[in-house]
C-alpha cells in the first residue's frame, strides 16, 4: 500500500513537469476534427493527418530510445572482452629496456605503451558510445522530418495574404489588383481566414512540442540543438502568421 501511495504521489508530482506524447496525439486528432468540419475540402486537413502519423510514430522512437537495446550491448560487450584479450595478449611482446640508462629504447618502448592506450581509450569509448550514438541518428532523422513538415504548414498559409484586400463592411473582399489566370483564389470571408491561419499557427505549435519530446528521453547536445532550430523555425513562421492575423481582425 505505502509503495503504491509513493507512486501516486510521484505521478502527482512530475505529472505537468513533462511533455505526455499521448495527449500530444490526442490534441493533434483533435484538431484534424476542428479543420475537417470548418474546412471539409482543405488540403490542411492532410497536413494535420501526417503531422498526426509523424506523432504515433515518434512516441514508438521514443519508447524505443528510452528502452535499454541488449542486443546492442551484448554484441559490443562481447567485441570489447575480445579486444581486451587480443590487447593482453600481445601487450607483452613491448618489452622495457632492461638498462635504465638506455634512453632511446626507454623513450620508443614507452611511446609504443602510450599510443597502445590511447588506442584502446578510443575503442573503449566507440564501445560505450555506440548505443547512444544509434539513437541519436534515429532521433536526428525524426527531428528532420518535423523540420520539414514544419515548411510544408507554411506552405499552406502562403498564399493566403489579406493585405491584397479590402475589407468592406459586409465581410466581402475586394481586389485591389487585378487577378491573372495563375493568381491564387480566395475563397474565405475574413472570420474563416482567421481560424484557418490559426489553424496552421496550432500545427507549428505542435510540432515544435512532439519535437521538445525527444529531449526529454535522450540528453544530448545535438539533440537539443536541433530541438531549437525546430523551435526557433516554428516561432518565426508562426510569427508571419500572426501578421496577417492582426492585419485580418484589424479590418474586421
Amino acid at each position: 500500500m505505502i509503495w503504491k501511495f509513493f507512486i501516486k504521489c510521484n505521478k502527482r508530482s512530475y505529472g505537468y513537469r513533462q511533455l505526455n506524447s499521448g495527449k500530444i496525439i490526442k490534441t493533434i486528432a483533435i484538431l484534424k476534427h476542428r479543420i475537417e468540419e470548418r474546412f471539409p475540402q482543405a488540403n490542411l486537413i492532410q497536413v494535420c493527418d501526417e503531422l498526426l502519423n509523424i506523432a504515433q510514430e515518434s512516441q514508438e522512437k521514443i519508447i524505443w530510445i528510452e528502452k535499454p537495446n541488449y542486443i546492442v550491448r551484448f554484441i559490443m560487450s562481447f567485441l570489447f572482452i575480445c579486444l581486451l584479450f587480443f590487447s593482453l595478449h600481445y601487450f607483452p611482446i613491448i618489452e622495457m629496456p632492461k638498462k635504465s640508462w638506455q634512453l632511446n629504447e626507454f623513450v620508443q618502448s614507452l611511446d609504443a605503451i602510450t599510443g597502445v592506450f590511447i588506442a584502446l581509450f578510443f575503442l573503449v569509448y566507440f564501445f560505450i558510445s555506440f548505443e547512444n550514438r544509434l539513437k541519436r541518428e534515429r532521433a536526428i532523422e525524426a527531428l528532420h522530418e518535423l523540420r520539414a513538415i514544419s515548411h510544408v504548414i507554411d506552405m499552406h498559409q502562403l498564399t493566403k495574404d489579406p493585405s491584397k484586400f479590402i475589407i468592406l463592411n459586409n465581410n466581402t473582399f475586394i481586389d485591389m489588383i487585378e487577378p491573372t489566370q495563375s493568381s491564387p483564389k480566395l475563397m474565405m470571408n475574413p472570420k474563416s481566414l482567421i481560424r484557418y491561419l490559426h489553424y496552421c499557427t496550432e500545427l507549428l505549435s505542435l510540432t515544435g512540442k512532439i519535437a521538445a519530446l525527444y529531449g526529454q528521453k535522450l540528453e544530448d547536445a545535438t539533440i537539443i540543438r536541433n530541438i531549437n532550430d525546430i523551435e526557433e523555425l516554428t516561432t518565426s513562421l508562426s510569427q508571419k502568421i500572426w501578421q496577417k492575423i492582426i492585419i485580418l481582425k484589424g479590418s474586421v
